[in-house]
């Protein structure tokens, strides 16, 4: 396996994992976001609504002393739920109002009176008398999930609700969660690849020159510039291997140099050479018999001074004591 394959298959799990784990993040934040946002949303409208539109009507009424007349404020109820269709309310959103006793007053949607009675008359009353302060939160209960904004208008003791269904802010955040993973994915996908080129041009080329000026060093062949010159360990590397080719290359121009030097200095004689079992002349190629030390002398850089042993001086010269044997 090449160590480009390694590297890749060691870092792209860390960089998935990092890249996942910093979406799942983000998703966290995003949807905590949504959320917070959806009931900014609510609250906003609906403190609105209360307080210029129900507040404003039952002024009115005050001002003109008709606030205990029922007839009139009836009237200006029937307005002020009127009024509720004018706001640009979520797809699956709706305001509504239910009594102190948990009674439905009016809803801005074609929704079962008895319906909203059962699902929220209970918390109206319990936001009515004071004994709960949560005005706004999620609800769960009759296979309905809602997130929900209320206000409590005393005057006309009404318990009003801004209500949407918690799906639509649920698909807003599985949007994003499959958008997350999405992008995580696909930035995975960039960053491996982005990885795998710059590891492939900073550290698998440089390796593979110095593997090629190697093989040319080991060869004998020249190598006088390696391509390589960043400022890194790969770079002192390459430099160093230039210094040592340059080295080789000088020894081996050193060696070559010597070699012809011996060989013009040094003949050698070699082969089969015949030679007389008396005499000890040698017959040399053109079957002349030579004196030994004329034919060593010829064939080689060999020179001879003469000189006599013992047996001969014995022999040739009895009566001279040269060795001072007596």
């Amino acid at each position: 396996m090449k160590i480009q394959t390694k590297i890749g298959l060691s870092l792209f799990p860390l960089v998935l994992l990092s890249i996942i784990i910093l979406g799942a993040w983000s998703v966290h934040i995003t949807s905590t976001g949504i959320d917070k946002s959806a009931l900014q949303h609510m609250n906003t409208i609906l403190d609105y609504y209360v307080d210029d539109k129900i507040g404003g009507m039952h002024q009115l009424l005050v001002r003109n002393l008709l606030d205990k007349e029922k007839s009139f404020v009836k009237d200006y109820q029937q307005l002020a739920a009127e009024s509720a269709n004018e706001f640009k309310l979520a797809k699956a959103g709706h305001i509504f109002a239910l009594d102190a006793n948990g009674k439905f007053v009016f809803c801005s949607k074609k929704i079962d009176p008895q319906f909203i009675e059962s699902l929220w008359g209970q918390h109206a009353v319990s936001i009515a008398n004071g004994s709960t302060t949560k005005l706004t939160g999620h609800l769960d209960a009759l296979n309905t999930r809602a997130v929900y904004s209320a206000r409590y208008f005393k005057p006309w003791k009404w318990v009003i609700f801004y209500a949407s269904s918690d799906d639509e802010i649920q698909a807003a955040q599985q949007s994003i969660r499959n958008a997350a993973i999405l992008i995580a994915v696909f930035s995975a996908a960039v960053s491996w690849l982005l990885l795998f080129l710059v590891i492939r041009k900073y550290l698998i080329k440089p390796i593979k020159s110095l593997q090629k000026a190697a093989s040319a060093i080991a060869k004998g062949e020249t190598v006088d510039d390696i391509n390589i010159h960043s400022q890194d360990e790969v770079g002192d590397l390459s430099r160093n291997m230039e210094l040592m080719a340059k080295a080789i290359q000088k020894h081996r121009a050193e060696q070559m140099v010597w070699q012809e030097k011996l060989e013009k200095d040094v003949k050698t004689l070699g082969g089969l050479l015949p030679i007389c079992s008396f005499c000890k002349k040698i017959r040399d190629d053109k079957g002349y018999w030579n004196q030994i030390e004329s034919y060593i002398h010829e064939h080689s850089d060999a020179e001879f001074s003469h000189g006599i042993c013992q047996e001969c001086a014995k022999e040739h010269y009895p009566d001279m004591d040269l060795y001072g044997d007596e």
